[in-house]
Parts: C-alpha cells; sequence; structure tokens
C-alpha cells in the first residue's frame, strides 16, 4: 500500500476561512479532522479542478470526522462526489458562525492506493451524483420517475429529516429502519446545507433528494432538488445571509425542479425572518414541525393563522409537516416526554403511484393532509363527483365524508371557511362523519378542515378546497406577517 500523509492546525477566527494542500495521483484520499473546541462549522471540500467534493457540518455533538473519496462509489463515505482523485491544490472551506470561540481545527490528509475496510451501510449504498462543470455536482443517476410501489394511494412520509451527515444521531441506514416501523412510505432527506449525494439501497422505501438551506435568519427545505445549490455567504449576493441570496436560492430550486418550503416559520429563534422573500418563489410552508418540541405548540397555532391570512389573499402555497427528526427513537425533547422520531407529524399526500415525481406533483397541486395518528379516509364531492384536496371547484356546496382510524369520541373537526371557524363537528364512534360546507355566497372562498382533541390538542389538519380565484395582493413575507398581525 503506497500512503503519503500530512497534517495542518490552524485557528478559526473568522467567519469565512479557507486552506489549500497538495497532493500527488492517488486512489483515494481519506481526511481526518478535528476542531479543539465545540463548533457549528460547514465544511466544503474542493479539488484542483474546482469541482465539489464533499460537504459536512461539523458540530457540538462530533469531536472527530473521518472522510474518504476515491474513484468507487462504494468506498466514498456519504455526503462526497466520487471520481479520480487529481494531482494539484485542493482547497477546505470553513463557514463557522460560532467563530467567537476560536477553535483550532486539524485536519490531516492521507493519500492511499487501497482501503482496507468497508462499513456495512458502504456495501449497500446507491450513487446518486456526478461532478459538474458547473459549481458543485449534479444528481444524475436519481430517477425521480422511479417507481417504488403502483395505484393511486394516499402515500405517508416526511419532508423533513436529519443524519448524522449533519447535527442528526440516526445515520442513513436507522432513518430508513425508523421510517419503516413508522410505516412511511417515503421521506426526504434534508440535512443542513448538504445535499446527499448517495443513500442506502432499500427497494421498499423512497428516499428523495432534498437539502435545508440553513441561515441565521431562517430556514428552507429544498424538496427534490437535483443538483448543489450554492448557499455560501461569501458570494457576492451573500448567499443564504442575504436577502438578495435567498431569493436567488429559491429561484435556483425552482430552475432545478425542487419544490421551496419554509420551515418552522414562526418557531424562534429559528423562524423566517427574511421580510424581502417573494411569495411567488414560495411552494408549500411547514405548517407543523415535530409536535414534541414543547415551543412548536405556540408556533404552530400561529403558522395556521399565517396560512389562512395567504389562502384569503388567493395565494395557492399549500400546508405540509416535517418530524425535523434529530434524536435517537428512545430520546425526548423533555424529561419523560413522548419521542421525537421521524413521521411524527406524518403527511400524507394522494399520489397517483409512490415515486419522487408523482409525490412532488402531488404537493404542488395541494393533494395532502398532516396528521400525528393513522390515515383519515377522506371522501370529497361537489354535484356528485369526487374532488381531491387542492382542487377548485365551480358549484358551491362541498360534501365531506371522514373516516377515522378507530373509535374517536374525544375529536372534534373544526370546518375552516375563509381563515374562520365555520363549524365544529364531534366524532362520535367509528361512525364516518359527513357535513356539507356552502361556499356559493361569493365568488372567491375556500374550505378545509382540522382534526382537534376536546382539549384543544391539535391531531391533523387538510388542504383546502377552493372555489373560484382571487390575483394576490401580497407580496413579500414581510407584508404577509403584517397582515397577519404576528
Amino acid at each position: 500500500m503506497i500512503k503519503e500523509e500530512k497534517s495542518v492546525s490552524f485557528e478559526i477566527n473568522q467567519l469565512h476561512v479557507s486552506h489549500s494542500f497538495t497532493t500527488n495521483i492517488s486512489d483515494i484520499l481519506q481526511l481526518n479532522l478535528s476542531f479543539s473546541k465545540r463548533a457549528w462549522a460547514f465544511i466544503l471540500l474542493w479539488d484542483p479542478n474546482r469541482h465539489l467534493r464533499w460537504q459536512y457540518l461539523y458540530t457540538d455533538e462530533n469531536t472527530n470526522k473521518h472522510v474518504v473519496i476515491a474513484d468507487d462509489p462504494v468506498v466514498s463515505s456519504f455526503s462526497t462526489v466520487d471520481g479520480p482523485i487529481p494531482s494539484g491544490e485542493w482547497e477546505i472551506e470553513i463557514f463557522c458562525p460560532s467563530y467567537q470561540a476560536s477553535p483550532l481545527f486539524t485536519y490531516s490528509v492521507e493519500m492511499n492506493s487501497s482501503l482496507e475496510t468497508l462499513t456495512a451501510e458502504q456495501l449497500d449504498i446507491i450513487n446518486w451524483s456526478k461532478g459538474s462543470g458547473e459549481v458543485g455536482f449534479t444528481l444524475p443517476e436519481f430517477d425521480k420517475g422511479k417507481v417504488v410501489k403502483t395505484g393511486s394511494a394516499w402515500y405517508k412520509g416526511d419532508f423533513h429529516t436529519h443524519t448524522n451527515q449533519s447535527d442528526g444521531k440516526m445515520t442513513p441506514s436507522k432513518n430508513i429502519e425508523q421510517a419503516k416501523k413508522m410505516g412511511l412510505d417515503f421521506f426526504v432527506a434534508t440535512d443542513h446545507n448538504i445535499i446527499p449525494t448517495k443513500w442506502i439501497d432499500d427497494p421498499n422505501m423512497l428516499v428523495i433528494p432534498g437539502v435545508e438551506i440553513t441561515s441565521s435568519k431562517g430556514h428552507f427545505n429544498a424538496l427534490g432538488v437535483m443538483n448543489w445549490l450554492d448557499w455560501r455567504p461569501s458570494l457576492a449576493d451573500g448567499g443564504m445571509e442575504s436577502e438578495t441570496g435567498i431569493n436567488r436560492l429559491l429561484h435556483d430550486v425552482k430552475k432545478s425542479g425542487g419544490l421551496r418550503s419554509i420551515n418552522h416559520p414562526m418557531l424562534k429563534p429559528w423562524h423566517w425572518t427574511f421580510t424581502d422573500t417573494l411569495l411567488s418563489e414560495v411552494d408549500t410552508i411547514e405548517i407543523w414541525n415535530d409536535p414534541t418540541f414543547a415551543d412548536n405548540i405556540k408556533a404552530t397555532e400561529q403558522a395556521l393563522i399565517l396560512w389562512d391570512t395567504l389562502l384569503n389573499d388567493g395565494h395557492r402555497i399549500f400546508g405540509i409537516g416535517g418530524s425535523d427528526s434529530h434524536l435517537l427513537p428512545e430520546e425526548s425533547y423533555m424529561e419523560g416526554g413522548p419521542p421525537s422520531v421521524i413521521g411524527d407529524p406524518c403527511t400524507y399526500v394522494y399520489a397517483t403511484h409512490l415515486s419522487a415525481e408523482s409525490i412532488l406533483r402531488a404537493v404542488s397541486e395541494g393533494k395532502v393532509y398532516v396528521s400525528r395518528s393513522q390515515e383519515i379516509d377522506i371522501l370529497i364531492k361537489v354535484n356528485n363527483e369526487i374532488v381531491s384536496l387542492g382542487s377548485e371547484v365551480t358549484a358551491g356546496n362541498v360534501e365531506f365524508c371522514l373516516k377515522f382510524w378507530e373509535n374517536q369520541d374525544d375529536l372534534v373537526v373544526e370546518w375552516i371557511v375563509d381563515g374562520e371557524i365555520d363549524k365544529r363537528s364531534p366524532v362520535v364512534g367509528a361512525e364516518p362523519l359527513v357535513e356539507s360546507i356552502d361556499l356559493s355566497d361569493r365568488p372567491f372562498s375556500w374550505t378545509r378542515f382540522q382534526v382537534r382533541r376536546v382539549d384543544g390538542e391539535l391531531i391533523a389538519f387538510s388542504n383546502p378546497i377552493f372555489k373560484g380565484r382571487k390575483t394576490p395582493s401580497i407580496p413579500t413575507w414581510g407584508n404577509l406577517l403584517q397582515k397577519a398581525g404576528l
């Protein structure tokens, strides 16, 4: 085995630093990294051709990191882009918002001709990525049209998850394992500023590539994105830390074929504070984020108010949920509290089949409801014709039939019409709940339902049915907050 090794240390004393090292031609490059103090640092590795080869978030939960980059995708670590290891100058770029702590960053480089051991995960991966002539990389090996399950159905999923590639505690394989235990059909991998380049190959679980663009002023998810997004604050437009940069990033997601979702918009201190965000660049809002996190109770109710304001203004921005899972299944955010797990809440999507393309299209059409419990059997008719959530209808009378998962005498369904509670219907045993909502008295109107326990705890909410259209008058996020009084 040919082996070349070098070690370098330097202090992180500013927001953005970079360091270069040179390599000779080799089959395998290995990096070992460590910080002397707790830090939150985004790390990017660029090869001599300015191709991005690795992304990582170093957090206070991680003290050391070992990464392998090779031509063979099976050998290469998660979040790397495999390919030849060219000789020349490589660059490590570090963005460290907590630089005031001045941690000492140490890394060693090893150039090898072989790798003696592989992890179990590495033996069972599927590669999605390819280096690009553009900045970053693309995901040409991820097939959005690949069908995992056939048939129109309510598919159960999670649009906000994390792994140990950023600040989560679960490996990619553990995420799949827990998702199966929760009965999920799909989830989106959304680590902080890291787009997955590969995943565990499991024929029974649809995993969709995504990323949580994570700035100091708010977070948004890019769902189904097919190339790296340049979020760096060092860019001329300020990247993810500026109003101009965040609008550019939102537009970049659309160009990539992804959906844009504002995450936990009212959950302080991670709430969305970019007041110039164009609402025309937003597809969905994460109305419901991890219900086991105590502060989310208030934040979710505020998000519902915000959403109703958008709908009243004529926007067709749909609501989804996300567990924002970070912990191990047995852990909770409060002592003795409920576990925080992937799939809580779960987002049900009515799609023609289970594929990334079908799921994302259905979300963009509003064929979605969110629940903490099992599936709700939903039948909606207008003039005796079946319609779906998210539909626009011409007649004014909308007939709902809801059937719940078991005997539920402690549930109440609230029927929301144009942002106000029109009526409340108690759920009685296992009997289907039938209700008719009249939207005929105005040219533009909408209705949706939400389910609560009798004590007010939110259990589920649906996306709306629209009657007619209205030209929106609220252009930006700041205008929306002002209009909603939040």
